[in-house]
């Protein structure tokens, strides 16, 4: 009963996922598959926040680097899944 439930969840959460691409960054709308273009990472990591605050279910924002590995993952609410690169390299060198 619980893994149906955990399953649900997940089925329900939107992910927006923000990655570089040639010339910019993107945001692509896992729901839709739509992709949405900005010159900067920080420009599509704001919009991406601002559509997964505003997803009717709740929405994850993942954001991949310039060699597409995981670099952070936030929940709806903004909460770290996996905290951003330069959290981790800061913190590393500390």
């Amino acid at each position: 009963m619980a893994m149906n439930a955990a399953k649900s969840e997940a089925t329900m959460t939107g992910v927006f996922e923000i990655s570089p691409f040639e010339g910019g960054w993107s945001v692509k709308l896992c729901d839709t598959g739509e992709v949405l273009f900005f010159e900067t990472g920080g420009q599509a990591e704001r919009e991406a926040r601002r559509l997964a605050a505003r997803h009717p279910v709740g929405a994850r924002v993942r954001v991949l680097d310039l060699r597409r590995q995981l670099a952070g993952e936030w929940t709806p609410r903004g909460e770290a899944i996996v905290p951003p690169i330069a959290t981790v390299r800061s913190q590393a060198l500390a």
